[in-house]
């Protein structure tokens, strides 16, 4: 019984050598904490909902927590707002790319205009080298040469004066005579100082030369257009609306005003030029333009029209009246 107890019920078939090369195991240290953990009760597994790692900097041995603020989430509420946010989003980004297109449209513009301006500039300076070539010549200076340069030089009208129109006007000048004819004066200068004072009176003035017939030998007839702008100092300086002072005649001249303030008028006319080809001199220059038909278009009847005329300083044919006003106009030419 007690070999029983002792070795196995197959011990006679096992050989010796076997048990004998058999190593008995050496028993661990005790360890108390692999102890604890295996004596520990296991929790059962719960799956939690995954969350962010908080950031963790450890600066001498201390751990500094940041707090980690929940994320806002958008619900079903909120996607109109949403909507609006990306809609004002993209109606700023069109209206900045629509502000920068306007900006390099307008600097374009303004570079062309420039560029066009420099040409003019060239093209005058060329003529009037062309023009110093002719005065040293006179002989070589035509009554449509001089006729060309009229319209060119006031084709404007006569702004108020500067070094560069003045020397526009030596090539008129010296193919003027000095006694020249010019309807209602006498003289170049008082000519210059005539269209001077008449840009003075209307605004935007604009002569256009419609057409070019030689009459005679001697003589040049010039159809043109003369288009100009009603304004205030127009009915002040050139037809005298502050001179009526009757309250029946300052009734009338305040509906008259009225009408003509900001009008546009554009009057046909011509202008005369006289040769002299003794000494190559234009010794002629009248001028006319009808006044009368665009202000009945405007005004509606003659009474008005004849009102207008009544204390002014231009006549029905587009000159201007002599007096001292004409005088006050300085001109350095």
């Amino acid at each position: 019984m007690l070999s029983s107890i002792l070795h196995s019920p197959n011990f006679q078939s096992l050989s010796q050598d076997t048990i004998c090369n058999v190593r008995q195991r050496i028993r661990a240290k005790y360890d108390p904490a692999r102890t604890r953990e295996i004596d520990r009760p296991r929790k059962p597994f719960i799956s939690e909902p995954h969350k962010k790692s908080e950031s963790v900097r450890l600066t001498n041995s201390t751990a500094l927590v940041i707090p980690e603020y929940p994320r806002k989430e958008f619900d079903d509420a909120d996607q109109p707002f949403r909507k609006n946010i990306v809609k004002d989003t993209g109606r700023e980004r069109h209206r900045k790319n629509q502000e920068r297109y306007r900006i390099r449209q307008r600097k374009l513009v303004e570079d062309l205009g420039l560029a066009t301006r420099m040409l003019r500039d060239e093209i005058q300076h060329l003529k009037s080298k062309r023009n110093n070539i002719s005065i040293g010549n006179s002989t070589q200076i035509t009554l449509q040469m001089v006729a060309t340069e009229y319209f060119r030089v006031f084709r404007h009208g006569f702004v108020e004066p500067d070094g560069s129109r003045i020397a526009e006007l030596d090539f008129l000048r010296f193919s003027m005579a000095p006694d020249l004819d010019a309807g209602t004066v006498f003289g170049f200068e008082a000519l210059v100082r005539n269209w001077g004072v008449f840009s003075q009176f209307f605004q935007d003035v604009r002569v256009y030369l419609e057409s070019v017939e030689q009459t005679t030998e001697h003589s040049l007839l010039a159809r043109t257009t003369t288009s100009v702008t009603f304004t205030e100092i127009t009915l002040r300086d050139a037809f005298l609306y502050q001179g009526h002072q009757e309250c029946d005649q300052q009734e009338r001249w305040v509906h008259i005003a009225g009408k003509l303030l900001g009008q546009r008028l554009d009057m046909h006319g011509s202008v005369q030029f006289t040769w002299d080809s003794s000494n190559h001199r234009v010794v002629g220059l009248i001028s006319q333009a009808d006044m009368i038909t665009p202000l009945l278009k405007i005004l509606g009847n003659v009474e008005d029209v004849s009102a207008v005329f009544s204390n002014a300083r231009i006549t029905a044919e587009c000159n201007l009246v002599v007096g001292k006003y004409l005088l006050e106009y300085p001109l350095h030419c």
